[in-house]
């Protein structure tokens, strides 16, 4: 018996806007309270993000690993799984997309999709394997993914200090920069925002698609609200549990090298500041919704840069906003529980 993310309904756009509301507000609260200068550390939390292109590039290339990882969870939330291995899946598809751009030679384009490619069939691997051992043996997801978690970081960071390791990186744990060729083309110069935004925004539209109007994302979406009536039609919750798993996982994939490719240039042991955990409130906050997950991730990525800002600028520090993070997820979290708390959890096996 398993509780079923899947089949709570999504929250409304109200709530949504009420609950980020309402954790920006106790920021501002909380800054007010810790701060010699209140009106210049609003002012930077709330406004520093927009203050130029090269904040608003930085901005927009911080949206690009949760716009990927949200709607990797946002997959699995769907069809009644809970995929908190996105952070996991993240690291692999990166290594993968990383040797690839580094050891394969193509034409410019060419190597980009290959690399692409590799990420997104090594996170989705990686998302496979937790995925079919709940659909056969209705083995814990949670558990299974997140100690995945743990073995992916490892790998990565044991390959980055050895089979990989730059030789001219000075003993750090990373790799060579990949070559110009496998670099995603950046906009809003000097910002880092990059072509992994677009492309970002383009798979949530791919996933809005896929869970609108095809079978398999019907099968994924009736596995997560009735898995009986979706056997009793004669199909399968146990294929698309599997499925949302490594699909999941391949979104995840593409959000790490993403960042390689567009950003950071070259892999580097623990590059990811948490985002494949980041992805579980991005999808609560959009309530599971591929369309709204991009927006979800701006503002999650606009409060990170207005920490950011607020801690160069003024004498409040980021851990203001840290709270805000952490208070924002438990809203968010509370206002699903609240709308799903007299569903009763049902089996999905069988």
């Amino acid at each position: 018996m398993s509780a079923q993310p899947g089949a709570t309904a999504p929250p409304r756009t109200a709530s949504t806007v009420a609950v980020a509301a309402g954790a920006m507000a106790l920021g501002v609260v909380l800054i007010v309270l810790v701060s010699d200068q209140p009106a210049a550390s609003v002012r930077a939390f709330l406004l520093g993000p927009f203050d130029g292109t090269f904040q608003i590039g930085t901005m927009l290339a911080r949206a690009v690993p949760y716009t990927f990882t949200g709607l990797a969870v946002a997959l699995g939330f769907r069809a009644g799984v809970f995929n908190i291995g996105a952070e996991g899946q993240l690291y692999l598809g990166t290594l993968a997309g990383t040797a690839v751009a580094l050891t394969v030679s193509l034409p410019g384009p060419a190597l980009i999709v290959a690399a692409l490619l590799a990420a997104a069939v090594a996170g989705g691997l990686w998302g496979f394997v937790p995925g079919i051992l709940r659909a056969r043996w209705a083995t814990n997801e949670i558990v299974t993914t997140l100690m995945l978690n743990f073995v992916a970081v490892l790998l990565v960071s044991w390959v980055v200090s050895g089979p990989l390791l730059d030789p001219g990186g000075l003993g750090f744990p990373q790799t060579a920069f990949l070559p110009d060729s496998a670099r995603l083309p950046r906009f809003l110069p000097p910002s880092s925002a990059h072509l992994g935004l677009v492309i970002g925004i383009l798979v949530c539209i791919a996933g809005h698609w896929l869970l609108t109007r095809t079978t398999l994302g019907y099968d994924m979406r009736i596995a997560g609200d009735n898995p009986a009536f979706l056997r009793y039609g004669g199909r399968s919750p146990q294929r698309a549990i599997t499925a949302s798993m490594a699909l999941g996982g391949a979104m995840a994939g593409l959000g790490g090298i993403a960042v390689v490719m567009g950003e950071q240039g070259r892999l580097i042991d623990g590059f990811s500041t948490g985002y494949g955990f980041v992805g579980i409130l991005i999808a609560l906050l959009a309530g599971n919704r591929p369309l709204v997950i991009p927006i979800a991730a701006l503002f999650y990525a606009y409060l990170t840069s207005g920490a950011a800002v607020m801690e160069t600028v003024t004498d409040v520090p980021r851990e203001v906003v840290t709270i805000v993070q952490g208070t924002l997820f438990l809203f968010v979290t509370v206002t699903v529980l609240a709308r799903t708390r007299t569903r009763p959890a049902r089996e999905v096996e069988g």
